[in-house]
């Protein structure tokens, strides 16, 4: 995809290659632009924080009455590669129109060949334009720098405005580039783009297991306070 290109749906997006190397869609946009419910299938697999040099890198996980879910932010400096946005069929900016809902799902297990791993989506920019939902389904890591309309976000059940549903066993991550030390004398601190790097290998033929620590945390927790107070727990 050139940069700038834009590819609308009016169905379902499919991917089930294992070529990432040959697949590069980071400086384009995906509009998700269907009546009724979509389905985008994730051919990407979860990195997590991997190979951040400000923190951990594993997913923290929590349990609420509708499941579990893990919504901690990941930071990294400006000199770490980004390895989720390298030859990971990540996407520049996915938005999805007013008449859409749409599911987000791992390809492996559904419509392709069950790898045992968790998929993971990398964006750029996340735009949910007024009457849209979008569901994060199990088995799905979604990832973004910026968002633009989003509302509220549900964990296992819709609350009043939400326009995103995390359903049991997904996941929602903010991604952050903190500035180097002498900077933050000059900066506020503030999530910052990134931009995608080269030569990481194919990451769907090396797919394996992210390690993932688990312990209890309050919902949301990692988020900017912007975004936490956005993320609800239904009762």
């Amino acid at each position: 995809m050139t940069s700038g290109g834009v590819s609308i749906f009016k169905s379902n997006f499919v991917n089930v290659s294992t070529l990432s190397n040959q697949y590069n869609t980071l400086n384009g946009k995906f509009v998700m632009d269907g009546q009724g419910t979509q389905q985008f299938f994730v051919a990407g697999i979860n990195l997590g924080g991997y190979a951040s040099s400000v923190q951990p890198s594993n997913e923290t996980f929590f349990t609420t009455a509708n499941g579990t879910f893990s919504t901690n932010s990941f930071n990294f400096s400006k000199t770490d590669t980004i390895f989720g946005y390298s030859n990971n069929f990540a996407l520049g900016t996915l938005e999805l129109s007013g008449l859409s809902t749409t599911v987000v799902m791992d390809a492996f297990g559904t419509v392709g060949t069950n790898d045992g791993q968790v998929a993971g989506l990398y964006l750029n920019t996340l735009t949910l334009d007024p009457g849209s939902l979008l569901i994060i389904s199990n088995n799905v890591e979604l990832y973004f720098q910026s968002t633009n309309g989003v509302t509220g976000v549900g964990l296992g059940v819709l609350g009043v405005g939400d326009n995103i549903l995390i359903l049991n066993g997904g996941s929602l991550h903010q991604i952050g580039v903190v500035p180097e030390p002498s900077v933050l004398m000059l900066l506020a601190l503030a999530p910052s783009s990134s931009t995608s790097t080269d030569g990481a290998p194919d990451r769907r033929a090396g797919r394996s297991p992210s390690c993932l620590t688990r312990k209890n945390l309050a919902e949301g927790e990692g988020f900017e306070p912007s975004v936490q107070a956005l993320i609800r727990t239904a009762v």
